[in-house]
């Protein structure tokens, strides 16, 4: 069964977030920093999937709704991220709204680290998959942007 874990930051460049408590709120990466970027650590609605069923209820659409919250850049398991370690994959679900001023500017969804896989979604929209342990990579969302109006990552 494949893993799929967040586990480092996550992040938007060139977007805009309601303003939370947001641990570890500095840039992780000074040499990519840009002059507008949003940092997405903080609370995510979170649900684990022991029986992987979520592709197949479709969890991505956003009806189903999520039982917990996690602390990310935290991994669950870790005292830290407030979710103990139960199963191997889980979901994360997070609302971003990109100003529509914003439109003609790439905007990139950036991933510190996961382990092993991990799909992608803004709104309904597949935005990429990744496999690979424990390294960072992005998925460019630009074109499943809703110009101004509130997504779900």
């Amino acid at each position: 069964m494949a893993k799929y874990r967040l586990l480092l930051s996550i992040f938007i460049f060139s977007s805009f977030l309601y303003a939370q408590p947001c641990p570890l709120p500095e840039h992780p990466r000074p040499d990519f920093e840009r002059e507008r970027w949003v940092n997405l650590n903080g609370f995510w609605s979170f649900e684990f999937d022991a029986e992987n069923r979520g592709i197949a209820e479709q969890w991505q659409i956003g009806e189903k709704s999520f039982s917990r919250q996690i602390n990310v850049p935290f991994p669950w398991g870790s005292p830290l991220s407030g979710v103990s370690d139960e199963t191997v994959i889980g979901w994360y679900q997070r609302k971003v709204q990109i100003p529509e001023k914003w439109r003609g500017e790439r905007v990139f969804l950036i991933i510190g680290a996961a382990d092993w896989q991990t799909t992608g979604w803004l709104g309904e929209q597949e935005i990429g998959s990744f496999q690979g342990g424990y390294t960072p990579f992005e998925f460019e969302i630009t074109d499943a942007i809703q110009w101004g109006e509130e997504q779900r990552i």
